[in-house]
């Protein structure tokens, strides 16, 4: 039927267009499709259903030649679309109600057909209206505290095909990640395989807010670690070790800074006070420290200061045993950038960290993070952008927050002074700041006119 039409398009170009010959081939068309699709199993056999859609493609392609009347604003004539729209799309959709998304591959292979037959719209529709709506089922039900796939195994696949389509995805999955690692223990090496795949995927908005969840929990175990000259627990830091090429490895610097060294620290200098210290086991300890943390570790400049102070130490010692360092001070506890030194108190029960870290200010960065959260939710709520900026304030991150900057410090939401006005930076309510996302574009354009 598709040929014959074609063929009078060619013979009778004039005629087919007087009589509107595309409306009766419509009609004709319709019932004759639905009855060869009728059998059709397109995730079984998707050439079998595309194929006898071939010759009405080519008229379409003929007819929006021919005349410009025969074709919409979207580029493909209304004879196609008319014909997807009644007898392909509904045929596609009741096929597709039993097809598991965690599958992807027969439903893959469908839509590349249709993108090798159909005009590129009509074949993008068929992945938006009848793909990204099962994606989106399969991610709410999706409970990665029983379930031990890993999403990006039948999501990633899409991603040629949808784009940034997909990026509605993106905010509930890093949601329920979320949740899972408020309760995450680092021995669990299994978080790191979920995270990982997504690294590369999710944009800084999605991505880093579940990276400072991951060295929250690192500092914490290794807060609780005992360093000691004998018998060492290690698996800690082999622990945090792992997440290298994941999180980033300022952060992960930053860990040992805070948690790790003052309690190495303390536990070097006890050792060299001991009366009858054997210099060449320290030296020995030392190198095995050094050793044990990889060269991108050892390589950030909070690392190595720790490290050329854990020398100094060992040599001020050295000379002081030998004589040479009578008159010299010990050299002090080098400083930490998010704790207090470590306390003196070998007796007490607490760890170093937890003993540096007020139980206010711990719960006042878990607030943090979970404001910061909260706000990327609003943010895609109300199509506004939230990402990190390239920017400190008070040593905390700023970030884009549609068209105002702002920071989060304990439970508070601070905001930038709007440009061109003096002023510092004020803590605002959630309303305020986003009227400030949202009347700082128009206010900058009222400038520029001016």
């Amino acid at each position: 039927l598709g040929t014959a039409f074609s063929k009078l398009l060619e013979d009778r170009p004039k005629e087919f267009q007087a009589l509107q010959a595309w409306e009766a081939a419509l009609a004709l068309a319709v019932p004759a499709a639905t009855r060869e699709l009728a059998e059709w199993k397109p995730l079984e056999k998707p050439q079998d259903g595309l194929i006898p859609m071939q010759p009405w493609v080519a008229l379409s392609a003929a007819a929006a030649a021919k005349s410009n009347a025969a074709m919409p604003v979207g580029g493909t004539s209304r004879l196609l679309r008319d014909l997807c729209d009644a007898v392909l799309l509904p045929r596609l959709r009741a096929a597709l109600v039993d097809w598991s998304a965690r599958d992807p591959e027969p439903c893959l292979q469908l839509v590349e057909r249709c993108r090798d037959t159909l005009p590129a719209e009509v074949a993008d529709e068929v992945a938006t209206q009848l793909v990204l709506p099962r994606l989106h089922a399969e991610v709410e039900a999706w409970d990665p505290r029983i379930d031990r796939a890993s999403p990006h195994l039948w999501v990633h696949p899409w991603l040629p095909v949808l784009g940034r389509r997909q990026e509605s995805l993106w905010a509930p999955i890093r949601f329920k990640l979320s949740a899972c690692l408020e309760r995450w223990d680092p021995k669990d090496r299994s978080a790191l395989e979920v995270l990982k795949p997504w690294r590369l995927v999710f944009d800084p908005a999605n991505w880093e807010p579940l990276m400072e969840k991951v060295l929250v929990r690192l500092e914490r175990a290794l807060g609780d670690l005992d360093v000691r000259p004998d018998g060492q627990d290690i698996g800690p830091i082999q622990d945090l070790i792992v997440w290298i090429g994941v999180a980033p490895i300022v952060g992960l610097a930053r860990v040992l800074d805070a948690a790790l060294f003052p309690q190495w620290h303390r536990a070097l200098r006890d050792w060299l006070r001991a009366p009858g210290c054997d210099f060449s086991e320290v030296l020995q300890w030392y190198q095995g420290w050094k050793a044990l943390l990889p060269e991108a570790l050892r390589e950030q400049g909070v690392v190595q200061k720790h490290l050329t102070q854990g020398l100094e130490v060992m040599k001020f010692f050295m000379a002081k045993a030998s004589g040479g360092a009578e008159e010299e001070d010990e050299p002090p506890f080098p400083s930490v950038a998010s704790s207090s030194p470590p306390p003196v108190d070998d007796t007490s029960c607490a760890s170093p960290a937890a003993a540096a870290t007020p139980p206010a200010a711990a719960a006042a960065d878990e607030v943090s993070l979970s404001l910061s959260d909260y706000l990327a939710e609003v943010a895609g709520e109300e199509g506004l952008v939230f990402r990190p900026k390239k920017a400190l304030h008070n040593g905390k991150q700023v970030y884009q927050f549609g068209a105002a900057s702002i920071y989060v410090e304990r439970n508070l939401v601070y905001a930038a002074p709007k440009v061109g006005q003096a002023g510092e930076w004020r803590a605002v309510s959630m309303d305020e700041v986003l009227n400030l996302a949202r009347i700082a574009p128009a206010a900058g354009a009222a400038r520029k006119q001016r």
